[in-house]
């Protein structure tokens, strides 16, 4: 660039001060502040930012704003240059708070030289508080230069001085340049005294050079630190730029409650930076006047200074007066206000005590139902139950598991009602796994599937079971070929002659309450009470072995050692009848438990499986009978009232059109039902993780409870967990598969495959895993055969010496290995039937 070039861009960016023995320079777009008042303090203003100037120091200060805010400000640049260059600054801003949404803020700024140049800088400012002392905001912004046309930008000159009469070709794209730009601040309040600000500028650093795409506007850091009190305000702040490094700090003091300020400041930095400032402010009712004067104590020389003016206007009422009229109106009535609210909150206090433990005795009762239905086999009946109790009391830990216990179960079946031995079987399976008894739930629920293998529930229940307790499951795996019982007794005998009676004595235990009668439990229970020294609970138990098994040859070969004599009487074995009497007590008086909770269907099949199954043992049941035919005689009422109300509903309106078919109340009911299942299975798939699952089967709930909002939410937090739960699994997807990718660069085989393995069962479909797995194994699968081509390679070269040596027994080893590597090697396979030949000839 010639001179006459540099002379201009002096003239556009220094405002022509040739006659300086020292300058100091600014690029587009520099720090030259705005506002009287942040000017007056050394421009030391991003921890202070308290009012519509944050728009420019830091617009996190805006949410510090309870009121809006207008500003208007202009300022003179080094008055009294010598070639009498006209440099002006202004500023117009406006903050708006929006209340709980935080402070929405516009700004124009403005900077030129008359007839040469000009600068804009078009904000839109937005500051909230993120946490109770940080507060953040952000700044967009559309920035604007222009040069003027002169005879020197129209009429360019050469290296020779020689003008060419064309166009300068730094201007040869334009005289103008529009960018965007983008500020991000924060301001951190430890208290009402102290303050942290950050501001960064121009983040993106736009590109705002007419002819140079390199030049870029540098990006700012503006770091400051702030002391408030009632007496005086001091701050500081440090700003990086460019290259340079700058310090400025300032105070402020206002007097006749805060009518009039005044203010100091100094800026010192790099390449001999320095200025002074002060400055002085008049306040009253909604405005505000300020002035300040800015000197260079360095570089520009022979200026009186630069000097600036602002006016600021306040949109609302003075708040200081109405909160002082308050607080006078609030001090009258203060000591009466005070008791009311103390006795509200005594009051209210008992009243949520009172609900508490209403809530908690409601919760109670429901649990106690709960149990007692779940023991009569109504899961599902029972899970509604517990779901009032949950609501009621959610914080009490019995109740949570037994709901989530039971949650499981009305998942596989709802109800068991049977009288059958095996529906008894599943009934006290369930119970020992409610009561947290899991061995026992298991081994009763494996030998309830060996009296019913076709039953499709008890293999789900089974699963939940080995969900919940995997150890315990596989301890109690039936070996193959072994019923439940066989295994148990064969493991007792074991722990007899291990000599573990006590291990022996579970075992019998166990079997001897799925069957009481069994006599080999019997027996191995009175040897292992024998061994441990107990000998009479030992005889006692051979005794009843003989009650059932009167020729048990072992047992009394046992009681004859012992000195028993066993009785020769056979004792006296109840009759099958009298068995199926007992039995029948037992199915009747389960009926009579549960009758209330069944609906008419639900008793009369019950009642009428009980007759069924005892009719043909003579049992007395014409009681039972007469209250089935009751039963069924009261069913039918039901059933001819709701057709004689239709036919009445028809005679009555028969000219009127055909309506929407209004459901029956029994229908309603199940409709009800269905729709408390469909609740209860969305809550069950929820707590397993299945949000997917909750989600359908609840929005299937909504359409019917169109008005339910707490179940919306539901809905809602659902969703949340859903998304929750994939950027956590995305997250892990790209840690697995990170290490993977670092593991196949190491050439780890094994642990890559690992990882992605992992990748895998979170993502089977996932394609770089795959690509990367197949990958793998073509690496793993070329290793193995270079490794057993080396192997190979070496076994033949041995054979080959020990075959040159005439050992030829080990050269036959040797090529052997060669052949079990490559069963087709043609050079092993002939020079093993050499090796063979020539050791014949010895």
């Amino acid at each position: 660039m010639n001179k006459l070039i540099k002379m201009i861009m002096v003239i556009l960016l220094l405002g022509a001060i040739s006659v300086c023995v020292q300058v100091t320079c600014w690029a587009d777009f520099e720090d030259l502040g705005v506002g009287a008042r942040p000017i007056g303090m050394g421009n030391a203003y991003t921890a202070l930012a308290d009012d519509v100037n944050a728009i420019y120091y830091n617009p996190a200060g805006l949410a510090q704003l309870d009121e809006s805010q207008f500003t208007s400000g202009y300022g003179k640049l080094y008055w009294g240059l010598d070639d009498g260059s006209n440099l002006g600054s202004g500023f117009v801003g406006y903050a708006h708070p929006l209340y709980h949404w935080g402070t929405l803020g516009v700004g124009w700024l403005n900077f030129g030289l008359r007839g040469l140049y000009r600068e804009n800088s078009f904000i839109l400012s937005y500051g909230n508080t993120l946490k109770k002392k940080l507060l953040a905001g952000l700044n967009l912004k559309l920035l604007s230069k222009k040069y003027g046309k002169t005879l020197y930008t129209e009429n360019a000159i050469d290296d020779s001085g020689n003008t060419t009469g064309e166009r300068d070709p730094v201007f040869s794209k334009g005289y103008s340049k529009t960018g965007f730009s983008t500020d991000l601040g924060l301001l951190y309040k430890f208290n009402r005294e102290y303050s942290l600000g950050l501001t960064l500028t121009d983040i993106n650093q736009p590109h705002m050079d007419l002819k140079d795409n390199k030049s870029r506007v540098p990006i700012g850091i503006k770091s400051g630190f702030l002391y408030n009190s009632d007496f005086l305000t001091f701050a500081l702040d440090t700003t990086f730029r460019n290259g340079d490094v700058n310090v400025y700090s300032g105070a402020e003091k206002w007097f006749s409650n805060r009518t009039f300020g005044v203010r100091a400041g100094l800026g010192v930095g790099s390449r001999r930076f320095s200025n002074l400032a002060l400055g002085a402010s008049y306040a009253k009712y909604l405005f505000q006047f300020d002035y300040a004067f800015l000197y260079p104590l360095s570089g520009i020389r022979d200026t009186y200074g630069s000097h600036r003016i602002s006016l600021t206007l306040r949109f609302a009422p003075e708040k200081e007066e109405k909160k002082r009229a308050r607080e006078e109106r609030l001090a009258e009535i203060a000591s009466e206000k005070a008791a009311r609210v103390e006795l509200a909150k005594i009051r209210e206090k008992e009243a949520k005590m009172l609900e508490e433990r209403r809530k908690i005795e409601i919760a109670r009762n429901y649990y106690k139902e709960a149990i007692e239905v779940y023991r009569n086999g109504l899961y599902s009946e029972s899970l509604g139950k517990l779901r009032f109790a949950v609501e009621l009391d959610p914080k009490r830990p019995e109740i949570q598991d037994l709901f989530k216990k039971l949650s499981s179960i009305a998942d596989v079946i709802s109800k068991e009602m049977g009288l059958e031995r095996e529906a008894e079987l599943i009934r006290t399976g369930i119970s020992y796994y409610i009561e947290d008894k899991p061995r026992k739930a298991i081994t009763t629920l494996q030998y309830a599937f060996e009296f019913a293998p076709k039953n499709k529930e008890i293999p789900r229940l089974l699963n939940v079971l080995k969900r919940e307790y995997p150890a315990i499951a596989e301890q109690e795996k039936i070996s193959e070929g072994m019923t439940l019982v066989e295994q148990k007794m064969y493991r007792a005998l074991n722990y007899l002659y291990e000599d573990r009676s006590d291990l022996a004595i579970l075992e019998c235990q166990e079997v001897l309450e799925l069957e009481p009668n069994n006599t080999l439990a019997l027996s191995r229970l009175g040897s292992a009470y024998y061994v441990i020294g107990q000998k009479e609970k030992a005889k006692e138990l051979w005794l009843k072995v003989l009650e059932i098994e009167p020729e048990n040859k072992e047992v009394l070969e046992s009681l004859r050692k012992e000195g028993v004599i066993p009785p020769k009487k056979k004792p006296k074995v109840p009759s099958k009848r009298e068995e199926m009497k007992k039995e029948f007590e037992k199915s009747l008086g389960y009926y009579r438990r549960i009758e209330k909770s069944l609906d008419i269907d639900d008793r009369i099949g019950l009642l009428q499986s009980i007759i069924d199954k005892f009719k043909p043992w003579g049992i007395e049941r014409s009681r039972l009978e007469r209250e089935l035919r009751e039963l069924k005689r009261e069913k039918e009422k039901k059933k001819v009232k709701v057709e004689k109300e239709k036919k009445e509903t028809k005679v009555l309106q028969p000219t009127l059109p055909p309506k929407v078919k209004v459901p029956s109340e029994e229908k309603l009911i199940a409709i009800k039902e269905k729709i408390e299942q469909k609740f209860r299975e969305g809550v069950s798939d929820y707590r397993k993780g299945d949000y997917n699952g909750a989600i359908a089967k609840w929005e299937e709930v909504v359409k019917v409870r169109t008005d339910d909002a707490e179940l919306k939410k539901l809905i809602e937090k659902a969703k949340v967990k859903i998304s929750k739960t994939k950027e956590k699994k995305i997250k892990k997807m790209k840690k697995h598969y990170t290490r993977a990718v670092a593991h196949y660069k190491k050439r780890h085989w094994g642990e890559a495959v690992t990882e992605l393995e992992e990748v895998l069962k979170l993502e089977p479909k996932h394609k770089q895993s795959k690509a990367l797995m197949d990958r793998i194994e073509e690496k793993i699968w070329l290793t193995v055969q270079e490794e057993r081509k080396k192997n190979m390679d070496k076994y033949y070269n041995a054979g080959l010496a020990y075959f040159e040596k005439g050992e030829y027994g080990k050269a036959i080893a040797e090529f052997e290995k060669v052949l079990k590597l490559e069963p087709i090697h043609l050079q092993a396979q002939r020079l093993i039937k050499e090796a063979m030949e020539k050791a014949k000839k010895r």
